[in-house]
């Protein structure tokens, strides 16, 4: 077989199953526990000069008060192309968070997905 790469945004008829992980990050600057109500998603959705394609993104957010804490998750939360934001709640000085799609004949790209905090305290 021959294939050529960067011609669909599928694998030769199968979904790409594109995912990724980050690492944990401060959400404000770590001296306190902030509370975050919205992720608010920032992707590009358009395949080479097309409209959008109409792609299902999974974000699931991984937060934690302390390096070495135990991991607490939310979400997995389904973002679209007409998603504005995504309701959180959620406490905590650090986050990371993961994004993956498997729906057939979708691309996206991943754009600067920021927060709406606000300081709750110490812990």
């Amino acid at each position: 077989f021959i294939y050529q790469h960067e011609v669909s945004p599928d694998a030769d008829g199968q979904p790409m199953m594109p995912s990724f992980l980050t690492g944990f990050f401060q959400i404000n600057d770590g001296d306190d526990v902030s509370f975050v109500d919205w992720l608010l998603p920032d992707f590009q959705w358009e395949y080479f000069g097309t409209s959008g394609t109409g792609a299902q993104i999974s974000i699931t957010i991984f937060y934690r008060y302390y390096p070495g804490d135990t991991v607490s998750t939310a979400g997995p939360y389904s973002v679209q192309q007409t998603t504005q934001y995504v309701n959180t709640r959620l406490r905590g000085r650090q986050v990371a968070f993961s994004v993956s799609s498997s729906d057939l004949g979708s691309w996206w790209r991943l754009g600067a997905v920021s927060f709406r905090t606000a300081p709750d305290g110490k812990r």
